[in-house]
Parts: C-alpha cells; structure tokens; sequence
C-alpha cells in the first residue's frame, strides 16, 4: 500500500466494489424517491447528493442509481433493504458492480492512456459512459478530498482484467493501490 502523501501525487486506484448501490427503474421510481429526498437530477447522467450520505444518479427517464457511502447507515438504504411493500410500478434491486476509485494528481494521464474522452469537457459529477482499455464502464468524475477523482464502475466480470490493466499504468506512473481512508476520509 502507498502512504497518503504519495497518493496525493501520483496516480492511485482503490477498491471500492463493496459500497451498497441500488438500482431504481421504472415508472414510479421518480414518485417513490421524490417522497423521500428533495434533491433529485433532472437531467440524464446528472447526480445531486443526498442528506445522510448518498449520490443518486438518473441514469434514464425512469431509472435511477442510489450510491451510499461507507460507514452510513443511510434511511434510503435501510429502507430499501427492509421494505416488502415498496410499490410494483417500480423494480428495485442492490448492483453488483465492480467499482474503483482512481485518484491522485496522474489519475487523468491514467485515463489519457486507457480512454478516449477528453475530460475537460466532462462536468464533475456527472456520468459518463464509455470505454477503458476496451471495457464498457461508467465513470463519475468528481473531487476527492482536494484531488480529481474518478469513480469508474464496470461488469464484475471484467473487473481483475481492468484493475490489472490500470494499476500497470498507476504504478508507472509512480503510484499503486490505497486504502480506502485515502479516497473517503
């Protein structure tokens, strides 16, 4: 593992997969949420925070993705977790995606190598769906702590193949991997 300060200046990937996210789709998915959070993105591939500890995500007219922070025990989350009679105009389920956090002040040049957007041109915090080293993802750029960031989800199955491909370019760029507390302090 790289210390704090080293992954301040160079390019580092942390995992992390086990974060809870919840997928909404469906035609009472908006009115559902809506009775819940004031906050909700108007805009495909715009996200809003909530209070207590989560993202969502509109990834569709009707669809919506719900990321929790680790350690949170968020109401949203519980309630998802618990509640048998969440309405049937709506299908909620947990995803299973593979989910790294790149970081560091070479995270971009990592990109650069792998990706074809040009992330200027992307507004924080917003969805992007593309490829990286040939694999479809998703990717949120955003700000982690006072660096750039990227929250790059991807099918499970092509997890080990993308990790192994980014961290190849991380660690010659002269970082690696980090713990979790250096990317969500």
């Amino acid at each position: 593992m790289i210390d704090k300060t080293t992954a301040l200046e160079q390019a580092n990937l942390c995992d992390t997969s086990d974060l809870p996210t919840w997928f909404l789709k469906g035609h009472g998915a908006e009115s559902w949420l809506a009775s819940r959070v004031t906050n909700i993105p108007s805009s495909i591939y715009d996200t809003t925070l909530v209070d207590g500890g989560a993202r969502l995500i509109r990834t569709g007219s009707d669809e919506f993705l719900i990321e929790f922070t680790s350690g949170v025990q968020h109401s949203l989350h519980q309630e998802l977790l618990t509640d048998e009679d969440l309405p049937n105009d709506f299908l909620a389920f947990e995803r299973e995606d593979a989910i790294f956090c790149l970081t560091g002040a070479s995270a971009r040049m990592v990109l650069a190598q792998t990706c074809g957007i040009s992330w200027d041109d992307v507004k924080s915090d917003t969805l992007v769906m593309t490829r990286v080293a040939g694999v479809s993802c998703a990717i949120r750029p955003t700000s982690i702590g006072n660096l750039a960031g990227y929250v790059i989800r991807v099918d499970p199955t092509y997890a080990v193949y993308l990790w192994e491909q980014l961290l190849i370019i991380c660690e010659a760029l002269g970082g690696g991997v980090v713990e979790r507390s250096v990317v969500l302090p």
